[in-house]
Order: C-alpha cells, then sequence, then structure tokens
C-alpha cells in the first residue's frame, strides 16, 4: 500500500508497511520510534537514512534496543543511500539539517546583529535557514519523483514560514 492510499478516508488499513526517516542519524530519532511504539501506530518498518556512518549505526542501534526492550514487532533499518531508503516507502519523514547544529546557530544568531528575533523557523534566521536547505529538499523531492512518486512525504524540517 502506497502512502496516499494509507492516508485516504477509505483506507481499511492502517498500517504503514515502510516510513523512511530521511536525517535518521539524528539524536531525535528514538524518540520519534518510542512515540510509533507508545501510540501504537501500526508500522512494520522504519528506515533510517543518514550521511554519517557511526552517528547512523549508534542511532539505529539504540533504536532496535528500544524496539526489544519494548517486544513491539518493528524492523529497524539503516541505510547511508538515499536511493535505498526512498525505494519501496509507503511514508518518507523529511528529518534533515543541513549543515548540523553549527549552522542552525549561525541561522539563529544572524538576526541578533539586526535587533531582530534569532530563531530558524521564521524571519531573518528563517530566510538564511531556506538559502541552505531548499536546494538540497528540491534535489530530495526529484529523486522521490523519480523513483517512487506514489509515496507520501511529509516534511519536518524547518524552516516554517
Amino acid at each position: 500500500m502506497r502512502g496516499k492510499e494509507f492516508f485516504s478516508p477509505s483506507s481499511k488499513t492502517k498500517v504503514i508497511p515502510r516510513l523512511t526517516v530521511l536525517g535518521g542519524s539524528s539524536i531525535y530519532i528514538p524518540v520519534l520510534v518510542s512515540a510509533l511504539m507508545h501510540r501504537n501506530v501500526k508500522v512494520r518498518e522504519v528506515v533510517l537514512v543518514g550521511r554519517n556512518e557511526e552517528k547512523l549505526e549508534i542511532v539505529s542501534r539504540f533504536c532496535k534496543k528500544l524496539v526489544e526492550n519494548v517486544g513491539y514487532p518493528l524492523k529497524i533499518s539503516s541505510t547511508l543511500s538515499l536511493e535505498e531508503g526512498i525505494e519501496d516507502a509507503s511514508v518518507i519523514l523529511n528529518h534533515i539539517r543541513v549543515g548540523g547544529l553549527l549552522t542552525r546557530i549561525s541561522h539563529e544568531r544572524l538576526p541578533l546583529k539586526y535587533n531582530m528575533i534569532g530563531d530558524e523557523s521564521f524571519g531573518a534566521g528563517s530566510f538564511s535557514n531556506a538559502c541552505c536547505t531548499l536546494p538540497l529538499i528540491m534535489e530530495i523531492g526529484k529523486k522521490i519523483k523519480d523513483i517512487n512518486p506514489d509515496a507520501f512525504f511529509i516534511n519536518m524540517t524547518n524552516p516554517i514560514g
């Protein structure tokens, strides 16, 4: 079942076969996995896609341990390949952070120089963030369109406005 079908009102099933998380090496991913389990969201597999092999392995291992400890029927896998992660995904959750936390700090400090609110989600910090993030999101969008156009894409990446 594709992502769009899963979210349609006529859907008889509430199981997401494959949820892919872009930005899968983030320290926040175990919180996502924990929430999926504790809210009993029916997902068969969560695929973590990341760029840093060491961080991805640590997060993946931790998530597998969470699932094992709870005894929840959820497969956790990981890949460094964006294409592999996109393939066969029902839902793709975009959770990337271009440039990591140091770049976030620069986006939030830029507006402070001009007596503006320092935030990466809106205002001047948001524009700075968008200049870095949108080109990559557009590239990812093209790959999704080419590889798996039926996947349901959810963007959780700032900026929001």
